[in-house]
């Protein structure tokens, strides 16, 4: 394992203890999904075995697909555009290293997928953050207000219906 594969091991640990705090479940599994993706590529990566960029870009593609498929939150689609951007860079990596190898550096890949976790593991965990700040409704977390309503839109379906932001979430 890389040093940045632990760098983002570790955001995907803090990821996953908000998400345990706030009993965001689907979060977790994400989460297991997407670090399972991100170790399974790497280590094959690594490996020497070849069609990498294929199996990179494959796993990528069943990682969108997945999240589209049983992605029920606005947030997970949010998470699904992530991961479609993922997969074109990683399908860019396969024609590239098919019609000209070593023409371009792996660098150039490497960096647009490990944001892409990054991007992916900052969604979950400040959803569940938002989520679990919900739940407590103290003083101490009433500075963030002002941020939650600029970032409460983004993660609920009828957001533009409602005028007052609720306390809590509505019931299903």
């Amino acid at each position: 394992m890389s040093q940045y594969e632990a760098y983002q091991l570790m955001v995907a640990g803090a990821a996953a203890m908000a998400a345990v705090l706030a009993s965001n479940w689907r979060g977790l599994l994400w989460l297991i999904l997407l670090c399972a993706d991100m170790l399974v590529t790497g280590a094959y990566w690594r490996a020497g075995l070849p069609f990498a960029d294929f199996i990179t870009a494959m796993f990528d593609l069943a990682v969108t697909f997945v999240v589209y498929r049983y992605g029920r939150w606005r947030w997970e689609m949010w998470l699904w555009v992530m991961y479609q951007f993922s997969a074109l860079v990683s399908i860019a990596d396969l024609a590239t290293s098919t019609l000209a190898p070593n023409r371009v550096s792996r660098d150039v890949y490497s960096v647009p997928l490990e944001v892409v976790n990054y991007l992916a593991f900052t969604l979950i965990g400040g959803v569940s953050g938002f989520a679990f700040r919900g739940r407590l409704d103290i003083s101490a977390y009433r500075s963030w207000g002002r941020v939650w309503f600029l970032v409460h839109p983004l993660f609920r379906e009828d957001a533009a219906a409602e005028k007052r932001w609720p306390r809590r979430s509505p019931r299903r």
